[in-house]
Formats: C-alpha cells, structure tokens, sequence
C-alpha cells in the first residue's frame, strides 16, 4: 500500500512537491511538513512529517528516511488557545478592558487588541516595550507608575495596580485607566 492512497487529498500534491525538491536539489536533504492522513475509519490524524533524503557517494538518491509523529492533539490545543484568544478578544471589547504582559528576559511587553483602541494606537507606532508603554503615560504619572512596575517585579511580587492617565496617541485625549 502506497502513502498516498492514506494521505488527505488535499494534502497529496505539498507532500510530492516536497519529494521532487529534494530529489531535483544538490544541496537540499531534509523537509519538514504537516500532513493529513487518513485511518481506516475515515478519520483524519495530523502529522508532522520529516524526511531525509540519503545519497550514495555518486550523489545519486539512495533512498529516503522519514519520521511521521502524530500531532492531533498539538494541533486540537492550538486550536483551542486560538478561539479562547479571540473569546477574551471579543469580551475585552465589549468590556472596554485590555490585557498585556512582560516578558523581563526580552524586555517586551505583549498588548491585546483592545489595549491599542484604548490607547489609540497601532502595533507599529507602539514598541512592544515598557518604555513604549511610559512614553503614553502623562508625564505627571510617570514616576509613580515606574515604582508600581519596579514593585510587582520584586521578590514578593506585589499586584501591578496603577491608577492614571494616558495620552492617546492618535488623538491627544487624556484618559485615565486602572
């Protein structure tokens, strides 16, 4: 029995492409791609395949060594995370609420949606950075949000909980946010 007469048919053509690639490249010998098959039931699982293409010593293909891992429940979790994402999207919308996080190893900050509309910003004008996020806070609050971030990032790690103002981006509106 052939791969092909268990592979998806949509997934058929990626799947020869891939083979033809290695076979017709010099310097290429590995591929990696995500492929459906389908079971005896009918039933599709997700897999990661991975293949190596082995020469002899002429250069001429000897044969292929490929590693196919069963990634269903990866891709069902993704999945998952995905529509929560766009759930707490939609509720921080509604709410007017807006989340972000730290990340103190890169120094970046990651802004939800609603947090740009909040601000009135882009994901382009607004660094991913807690200095991008100073830069929008009034001046007169600065300080004083610098000590509750400093706070929530000691040992005891204190709740960061700020309440001032904001300078929109996109329109200069002073906007108090907690």
């Amino acid at each position: 029995r052939r791969f092909t007469s268990i592979t998806h048919p949509d997934d058929r053509p990626l799947g020869e492409a891939a083979y033809h690639r290695l076979l017709e490249a010099r310097e290429a010998t590995d591929a990696c791609f995500d492929r459906r098959y389908l079971r005896a039931d009918g039933t599709i699982v997700w897999t990661q395949v991975t293949s190596r293409l082995h020469r002899g010593d002429d250069g001429e293909p000897r044969y292929f060594l490929t590693h196919v891992e069963d990634i269903s429940e990866r891709r069902e979790a993704a999945r998952r995370v995905e529509d929560l994402a766009t759930l707490l999207g939609t509720a921080e919308g509604l709410a007017h609420i807006g989340s972000w996080s730290h990340d103190p190893q890169n120094h970046t900050i990651t802004r939800s949606e609603e947090i740009h509309r909040i601000f009135g910003t882009t994901a382009e004008s607004f660094p991913p950075t807690f200095e991008g996020y100073l830069a929008l806070i009034h001046p007169e609050d600065r300080d004083a949000v610098r000590d509750a971030f400093r706070r929530s990032r000691e040992p005891q790690r204190a709740p960061f909980e700020s309440r001032h103002r904001i300078r929109r981006q996109n329109d200069g509106e002073t906007r108090y946010v907690y």
